[in-house]
C-alpha cells in the first residue's frame, strides 16, 4: 500500500511540475505508466519440490534428501525481483559413505535445508521466462552427533518459468548453495559443495 501511495504522490508532483513549466497536462500519460507498473509488479509466493545434496568432493560421500521449498518475493518489473527461499527436508536423508569407512544410512537423523535471499533477473519471451538468481544464504545440517552445523556464502543459479496464466506459472531451477573448505568443523581441508534442484509453481498477486 505504501509503495502504491508513494508512486501516485511522485506522479502527481511530476505532472504538476511539467504542466506549470510547459503548459501541457500529461497526467493521463502518467496514469498509463502507473497502470503498466501495476500490471507488471507485485508480491508473489511459490512452492516447490526437488533434490538437495551436500557432497564431499575428496571422499565422494554425500547427504541427499527431497525437500519442500517455500518462496516469497516481490516483482518490481518483468525483469527484476527480490525473493527469499526456505528449503527443508520432508523425506529421508540418505547418506553414502564414498571412500570413507563410515556405514551408509538410508534414514540419517538430521535436519537438512537452506535459507536464501536472492535477486532474480528475468527475460520474458512469450510464455517462457529464463532467469538468473544470485544472492546470499546458508545451508544447515543439524544434529550430526548432537551438533548444529551450517555454512553461509554466495548462492547463484539458473531457471526457467512457463506462464499458465498472467498470475500463475510453473518453474524449474538449479541453485549452487555452498562451496568451500569443509562444513563447520567437518572435512575442513577438502572441498564441500551443496546444490538444489527444484520444480514448482509460483503465483503473483
Amino acid at each position: 500500500m505504501q509503495i502504491g501511495f508513494m508512486r501516485w504522490v511522485i506522479l502527481g508532483v511530476l505532472s504538476q511540475y511539467i504542466y506549470a513549466g510547459g503548459g501541457k497536462n500529461i497526467t493521463p500519460a502518467l496514469s498509463d505508466i502507473a497502470k503498466v507498473i501495476d500490471a507488471n509488479s507485485g508480491l508473489y509466493i511459490g512452492i516447490g519440490l526437488g533434490t538437495l545434496r551436500l557432497s564431499n568432493d575428496y571422499s565422494n560421500e554425500y547427504f541427499q534428501t527431497h525437500p519442500v521449498q517455500l518462496i516469497a518475493g516481490y516483482k518490481f518489473n518483468p525483469y527484476f525481483s527480490i525473493e527469499g527461499r526456505y528449503t527443508k527436508d520432508v523425506s529421508n536423508i540418505i547418506y553414502r559413505h564414498g571412500t570413507t569407512i563410515n556405514p551408509d544410512n538410508n534414514d540419517f537423523s538430521a535436519d537438512f535445508g537452506s535459507y536464501s535471499l536472492l535477486a532474480r533477473f528475468s527475460y520474458p519471451y512469450q510464455k517462457y521466462t529464463p532467469y538468473f538468481l544470485i544472492g546470499y544464504g546458508s545451508v544447515f545440517l543439524n544434529d550430526i552427533k548432537e551438533s548444529k552445523r551450517h555454512e553461509e556464502g554466495l548462492q547463484y543459479g539458473l531457471g526457467i518459468a512457463y506462464a499458465l496464466t498472467s498470475s500463475c506459472s510453473l518453474f524449474v531451477d538449479y541453485i549452487h548453495l555452498y562451496s568451500g573448505n569443509g562444513f563447520q568443523g567437518r572435512a575442513e581441508k577438502v572441498d564441500v559443495e551443496a546444490h538444489s534442484f527444484t520444480m514448482g509453481a509460483k503465483y503473483v498477486f
